[in-house]
């Protein structure tokens, strides 16, 4: 009975939490993912695809085994979203389309667009965890940043440590041939390590791409969480 009171309780957070279309696109996904598992012949992009379909049911799943009372129970199911726009532009789109054949700097877009999505997800945590209250425009804009970056420096060893273990992995572009008008050399000139140091220059592209949007976002992040606190100061004042 407590299983079935929790699915209840979960499915109208659901409900009450997220729209409609975050509902449909959730289930998109995860039909997109089933489908390549089914049909893709790599078993390497098999596991990366299973991976990623579970990684569409892990929030839903995640706030199923939590209590109540924590601060993954008082969470937004907007950060499944999240989680699935994510999943969905990185690894089907990116690995299921074959896009990367089509438009050469998709890995750029990625970086950028996961700047923004880092800083709303740290932004949905730092409010549970202050339990929703109606906390200080600056920290919680300092709390999302920070979250952001934590990720970014994460992904990173995480690509390095791949490239270290796994053979045939090359997340940090080993063959990477950089042309002469990279707009890192139009700013800081060609490396003096030559060809040698391209495998940092996409490290450091990543991060700093990241990063950008990262700091843009928190910007506008704080600007309207400022507007919403002297709404709600005004309101009380009245």
């Amino acid at each position: 009975m407590r299983i079935i009171e929790k699915i209840k309780y979960v499915a109208h957070s659901v409900k009450g939490d997220a729209t409609l279309p975050e509902v449909v696109f959730w289930w998109f996904a995860r039909v997109c993912f089933l489908c390549a598992v089914i049909v893709d012949d790599d078993p390497l992009k098999k596991v990366i695809f299973a991976s990623n379909l579970l990684a569409c049911f892990s929030y839903s799943l995640l706030r199923f085994v939590s209590p109540k009372e924590s601060f993954i129970g008082r969470s937004s199911f907007h950060l499944q979203t999240l989680i699935v726009f994510t999943s969905f532009i990185g690894y089907f789109i990116g690995h299921a389309t074959n896009i990367h054949d089509y438009v050469d700097k998709y890995d750029f877009v990625l970086h950028l667009v996961s700047g923004t999505i880092m800083v709303l997800m740290g932004y949905y945590l730092a409010k549970a965890v202050d339990k929703n209250k109606a906390a200080d425009a600056s920290m919680l804009t300092i709390c999302s940043i920070g979250f952001s970056f934590m990720v970014i420096v994460v992904w990173e060893i995480f690509e390095f440590i791949c490239d270290y273990y796994i053979p045939d992995s090359a997340n940090q572009a080993y063959n990477w041939t950089v042309p002469d008008d990279f707009f890192l050399f139009r700013i800081l000139g060609r490396p003096q390590a030559g060809e040698a140091q391209f495998p940092i220059f996409d490290t450091m592209v990543d991060i700093i791409l990241a990063v950008s949007t990262t700091v843009v976002t928190g910007i506008v992040l704080f600007i309207v969480l400022k507007k919403k606190e002297e709404k709600a100061k005004k309101l009380k004042q009245s």
